[in-house]
């Protein structure tokens, strides 16, 4: 069997998986309809990925005859029942698309009817009245809540209240849907059973990681001295509320994510986020020559040849702009951004301060009536008072807008709460620092410093556990919905497996404090976007969220088997034993690693099935979340593929496959977008 068969499998999952990063990188250059019918729908597509699902279970079979192992066997049946299940689908799915206008009925299939009767833009729902023969019934729709009758499923995919009409789809796939949610079901049952029964002795280690990264960043120039609010009174008015995508937050929330998108951080040499933002808003003709912009790499040479340059620098002495406003260069449009932001801060639209109603406006929207003329006058009288002197003007200008707020804000503990939460994580630079500095006190065997690193390390896993359940009570869902909450949340997985392995495996203890300071310095330098923002409707889902966190428990898995596996090759020479130790280790955590993303990859395709009617969309990150597995699954499979069985080169294949979690974590964004892009 090895020498016959496994070759041609493992040419034809090079061929798929191929197939797939081509099909990524042609994207970019060709058209949709042709990637979609040239590769994904295409026979040759289909009939590759056919022939290796039944290599694989014909692999499998002779395995179960020579070990009297079943268990692969199980698996790869469940596999061969999904490729059923999406050859069903491919032959006897049935998909109809609806635009319904109210009290106006459509015909879906023979005697099957719908209605709109209802839809309400706010919550995101819609009452459908399906009337199948002789009877009827009322359905509510929305997104994660579908309908069905007589096999037919029904999703809601837009609405137009202002029209009452609503998008609606419908989907009939009873077989298809079947038979791969029971292929799904057998093969991570099975799949599971085999890793926990593989190996029955768990290795101990004991070594050295002879891995320390140096990471150098450089630091915001410090500004010149620019009028602009004192420090007290920049605190007092943060604490006011104001009305930012779609929730009601302190103003230091806004400010900081405005100071994040200009100037690269919540703050600006000596000056505040407040600050900054209203030094600009009341004082522009100061700030106008200040290098507080920060510029993106490629165009340093032509704005000032800086990292910061003042928006002046922009300009020509002609007083044109440097830059090309139709450009198509990413560096280019996120500088005309910064500036649309500027300028729409300059003439204060984006400052909702006061509600009339159920509505929003800041003070330049509002008509100016004898009752209202001194909030529409807010920001000219703040000026005036800045230039004065006058700090208990500025005071009480803040105590009136936030007295005028208090009759409205329902819940105001949430602005104290999240002014809290804005304290905590300006430290999480900090507490990277402190990781890394665990990660070194621990390789020292010192008993006092490995002491210290414990608590240092437990102390951090509370206080940033801490941080996520505020951020989570605070965005009032899950906060797993962009790149900072996500590498967040792979930074406490990290920790929670230091704490755990402390006792029984201080040198795996001590890795993991290294990839957790390394991920939370990432997430704190490199997203400018670590606002808390209300979730949408489709993202409203607890099988979503189970979905990312498995996903990033796999990754977290992934990056630790990479620090076990460069640990291995490093005392390869030096220490058989623990070569060997070690990389048994690596093996164990790699197959659970891998498991856990073919299992998220499911759960996401199940929820985007139950969300709109599609278990898989070929988007980039999907694509390259399913290369990564193909590329991880032959070295946790290494009875089938006999390469694996070399240590060495089973470390080295380990640490040049993690490419693929950095591409489809990070590389997808920046190469590719899609709707899974953050």
């Amino acid at each position: 069997m090895k020498g016959k068969l496994l070759p041609i499998l493992s040419v034809c999952w090079m061929g798929c998986v191929g197939s797939l990063v081509a099909a990524t990188f042609l994207q970019r250059f060709l058209p949709e309809w042709w990637q979609t019918h040239s590769f994904y729908q295409s026979g040759w597509f289909f009939a590759i990925w056919s022939f290796l699902f039944l290599l694989a279970f014909v692999s499998s079979l002779l395995w179960a005859k020579m070990k009297k192992n079943s268990a692969p066997l199980v698996v790869h049946s469940g596999l061969l029942l999904i490729l059923a299940g999406a050859f069903a689908t491919l032959l006897t799915e049935k998909e109809r698309h609806f635009v319904l206008y109210e009290n106006k009925t459509q015909l879906v299939e023979s005697n099957l009817l719908i209605t709109l009767k209802d839809c309400d833009i706010d919550s995101y729902k819609i009452i459908l009245e399906i009337k199948n023969g002789s009877e009827s019934c009322l359905k509510e729709l929305s997104p994660n809540h579908i309908a069905k009758e007589s096999g037919w499923r029904f999703y809601v995919l837009g609405i137009a209240a202002s029209q009452k009409t609503a998008s609606v789809k419908a989907v009939y796939n009873p077989v298809g849907t079947a038979l791969t949610y029971l292929g799904m079901g057998i093969v991570f049952v099975a799949w599971a059973f085999a890793i926990f029964r593989k190996r029955k002795k768990k290795p101990r280690v004991d070594l050295k990681l002879t891995i320390f990264i140096v990471l150098i960043f450089s630091f915001l120039a410090p500004a010149t001295a620019q009028r602009t609010l004192s420090p007290k009174s920049a605190e007092e008015w943060g604490s006011v509320a104001i009305s930012y995508q779609g929730r009601i937050v302190p103003f230091e929330t806004f400010c900081n994510d405005f100071a994040r998108e200009i100037s690269g951080g919540t703050s600006f040499g000596e000056f505040s986020s407040v600050q900054l933002t209203m030094g600009w808003l009341l004082f522009p003709e100061d700030w106008f020559s200040v290098p507080f912009v920060k510029v993106p790499r490629e165009l340093r040479p032509v704005i000032s040849g800086k990292k910061y340059a003042a928006p002046a620098d922009f300009f020509t002495t002609s007083g044109n702009f440097k830059l090309d406003e139709n450009t198509e260069n990413r560096s280019e449009q996120k500088v005309l951004r910064q500036f649309g932001l500027l300028q729409q801060m300059r003439s204060g639209e984006l400052l909702k301060l006061y509600s009339i109603g159920n509505q929003w406006f800041s003070p330049t929207e509002m008509e100016v009536t004898k009752e209202n003329r001194w909030y529409v006058e807010t920001f000219s009288l703040l000026r005036q008072s800045i230039e004065a002197g006058d700090e208990a003007q500025t005071k009480l200008l803040c105590d009136k807008v936030r007295q005028f707020q208090n009759q409205r804000v329902q819940q105001p503990w949430r602005l104290r709460w999240e002014q809290r939460y804005n304290h905590f994580v300006r430290w999480n630079g900090a507490c990277a620092g402190l990781l890394l500095l665990f990660f070194v006190f621990k390789l020292l065997n010192n008993n006092l410093l490995e002491e210290i690193s414990k608590w240092g390390v437990l102390t951090l896993a509370a206080y940033l556990t801490l941080q996520f359940v505020l951020r989570w009570i605070l965005a009032q869902h899950l906060p797993l919905g962009n790149g900072y909450e996500t590498l967040l949340f792979l930074t406490l997985l990290f920790l929670f497996a230091s704490v755990f392995f402390q006792k029984n495996a201080p040198t795996l203890s001590a890795s993991t404090d290294l990839l957790a300071g390394v991920t939370l310095i990432v997430s704190t330098f490199s997203f400018n976007n670590q606002s808390i923002t209300k979730i949408q409707p489709i993202l409203d889902s607890p099988l979503l969220g189970i979905h990312v966190v498995v996903v990033m428990a796999s990754y977290a898995g992934l990056a630790l088997t990479v620090a076990l596996s460069v640990s291995a090759l490093f005392s390869r020479k030096k220490d058989k034993s623990r070569f060997m130790k070690t990389t048994a280790y690596s093996r164990q955590v790699l197959d659970v690693s891998v498991w856990l993303l073919a299992f998220g990859i499911a759960l996401g395709s199940v929820w985007a099935n139950i969300s709109w009617g599609s278990y898989w969309s070929w988007d980039p990150k999907e694509v390259w979340a399913l290369i990564t597995l193909m590329v991880y699954l032959p070295a946790a499979q290494e009875r089938f593929f006999i390469r694996f069985e070399n240590h060495t080169f089973y470390n080295g294949y380990a640490v040049i496959a993690f490419i693929c979690v950095l591409m489809t974590y990070f590389g997808v964004n920046w190469f590719f977008g899609g709707m899974h892009s953050y």
